[in-house]
């Protein structure tokens, strides 16, 4: 058992994606989803709505996101970390 709080591994979280994201390796950071996680993203992305489940964000997003997202240029404008839940609004830069 970690001594560290839900909001630093929450942190953690949220730091490995970006780095995933930087690196070129987003399907790596799969192995963090619940299977509960839920995706809400804009209608004008391929991804656009609401989905539930951690698949559709493994199996349609992450291999999407280098695509959209320009990491080099990413950032959160709200990050929120509760315990195990995990809010981010990110700052995106389309290509």
């Amino acid at each position: 058992m970690s001594n560290r709080s839900s909001g630093e591994q929450s942190n953690t979280v949220m730091d490995a994606y970006y780095q995933a994201g930087v690196q070129g390796h987003l399907r790596e950071f799969a192995r963090y989803l619940h299977s509960d996680f839920t995706t809400t993203a804009p209608n004008y992305l391929p991804w656009g709505g609401f989905h539930r489940g951690a698949a559709f964000f493994r199996d349609e997003v992450l291999p999407s996101l280098p695509d959209v997202l320009d990491f080099g240029r990413f950032s959160y404008d709200v990050f929120l970390a509760e315990n195990e839940r995990v809010v981010a609004l990110v700052n995106r830069s389309c290509r």
